[in-house]
């Protein structure tokens, strides 16, 4: 069973880590926007993962740990996953 609020109906909508996991993320977002009253807050908060940590701080990946899967690695814009930097 769905229930929706209604429209407008909430001074603001945090969300902790839940955009990853939900089937489609836009419709979430629109979703939250639907039910905060104009000029309330959406407030949503993306925790940094291992792999993204790594990458950052120029260590290596390591390949055992499920999360350095290619589809959890940060994503550069021109599209490929970071890898870690190699050479000098």
């Amino acid at each position: 069973m769905s229930e929706r609020l209604p429209a407008r109906s909430s001074d603001g909508v945090f969300s902790a880590g839940l955009v990853d996991h939900v089937p489609d993320p836009a419709a979430a977002l629109r979703e939250w926007a639907r039910v905060t009253v104009p000029g309330g807050v959406l407030l949503l908060f993306r925790p940094s993962g291992r792999a993204e940590r790594a990458v950052r701080h120029g260590r290596p990946l390591d390949p055992a740990d499920p999360w350095t899967r290619p589809t959890c690695r940060p994503r550069r814009p021109s599209g490929p996953p970071c890898a870690p930097p190699t050479g000098p």
